[in-house]
């Protein structure tokens, strides 16, 4: 959980799954889900919150992080590009019309 310094209001959330029997596997920390409330601040607080990811993996042993993301999410798919996350595969999800 992301909190801001002056008034410890909740910002952010990731959940991370790490080590072997998880959904990540050995040596791997797999964000599952992050959310950032939406305001001036989101950019630098989701990059804020991938640098805490990132230093929670490496105090763990851990030197690979994988995260999905959804492509409408343009500004956060850039900034986990920006952070040196690299695309492995693309899905596709096709909704049907009620």
């Amino acid at each position: 959980m992301f909190y801001n310094s002056p008034g410890n209001k909740l910002i952010g959330l990731a959940i991370c799954h790490y080590g072997k029997g998880t959904e990540a596997g050995s040596n791997i920390c797999y964000i599952k889900f992050a959310a950032i409330s939406t305001n001036s601040n989101s950019h630098s607080n989701f990059t804020r919150m991938l640098k805490s990811v990132e230093l929670m993996a490496l105090e763990k042993g851990i030197f690979k992080i994988t995260a999905g993301s959804n492509m409408e999410r343009h500004e956060a798919y850039k900034a986990m590009i920006n952070h040196g996350f690299k695309s492995e595969f693309q899905g596709v999800s096709m909704h049907k019309r009620k």
